[in-house]
């Protein structure tokens, strides 16, 4: 048999596959909407939001837990997602911050800020993900817009502290299980310590899937964004070790200077833009389904 008929074969077996097709509308809707041109605004906006974000998370969380475990519970959290670089940008960040102290002013004026960056980066991710889901423009006056939006910014900020204090409290209890359980039971650590390890994509998940489900005009069915949340997630963990790897190879921290850190954050941010919006639009062809006719034509 000759190589071409072979290849013509296959191709006309890929060609009548659903998830061939299935991977072209993904392609074909990835370049419509442009992701990267997103995924660059929101790595914008989450370094305006960074700052502010972290003294509001150390004074308030700090002050009921304890400063030291909340800054080691941020630096676990930022190096398991956006890598060691981005790490070490907030642990100066923070050294800074606690250097100055972190008094009632210092977590108001970070409190008002980060409700600002807050709600230009919920605006940012909403048009995104709304231009992804091809949702109709609002009807809303300026100002009614303007109000909901600070007031979403205000809520997400509030579930975010709450997500990294129920992260703290949840491995203070399994470091504590992890003291106890080995004399009894030879697995124990281990036990706990996959479970410690998993709590954090766990959260990372779940509040993907609230945003997925919660910020597009159009809303996708519950399960769908959790599906696809998952999906994000998993690639999430997967690309921080490929960004990691680059980083190191390229020595692209070295080749800024002073400002290394900061583009190794960007880049960060960037890079997991991009697998974030790949999940919504995920969860667009799952919805919209994918039709085709398997005999050709």
């Amino acid at each position: 048999m000759r190589p071409t008929i072979v290849w013509t074969r296959f191709g006309a077996w890929i060609y009548r596959q659903a998830w061939f097709h299935f991977v072209l509308k993904v392609a074909a809707l990835w370049g419509r909407v442009a992701v990267a041109r997103h995924a660059a605004a929101i790595a914008f906006f989450s370094l305006l939001t960074l700052a502010p974000l972290l003294m509001v998370l150390t004074g308030v969380l700090g002050s009921l837990l304890g400063t030291e475990r909340v800054v080691e519970q941020i630096l676990k959290a930022l190096e398991q997602t956006l890598g060691a670089g981005a790490a070490r940008l907030v642990r100066q960040l923070l050294t800074q911050t606690l250097e100055r102290g972190s008094g009632a002013t210092a977590t108001l004026v970070g409190l008002l800020l980060a409700f600002w960056g807050a709600s230009g980066l919920l605006q940012a991710l909403k048009s995104s993900l709304d231009e992804v889901w091809q949702a109709p423009p609002h009807a809303e006056s300026g100002v009614l817009n303007w109000l909901l939006t600070r007031l979403i910014a205000s809520v997400a900020i509030l579930i975010l502290v709450g997500l990294m204090g129920a992260s703290l409290v949840l491995e203070l209890a399994l470091a504590a299980i992890r003291e106890r359980v080995p004399d009894h039971l030879p697995l124990g650590y281990w036990l706990g310590y996959a479970a410690n390890r998993a709590l954090l994509p766990v959260m990372l998940w779940l509040g993907i899937s609230l945003l997925y489900w919660w910020l597009p005009a159009r809303r996708p069915r519950w399960r769908v964004a959790m599906g696809t949340a998952l999906v994000a997630t998993v690639l999430l963990v997967l690309m921080r070790s490929l960004v990691s790897w680059y980083l190191t190879t390229t020595g692209i921290a070295t080749l800024y200077g002073s400002a290394g850190s900061v583009v190794v954050l960007l880049l960060g941010v960037y890079f997991s833009a991009q697998v974030f919006f790949l999940g919504a639009i995920l969860g667009v062809v799952a919805e919209e389904g994918v039709s085709f006719n398997p005999d050709g034509g």
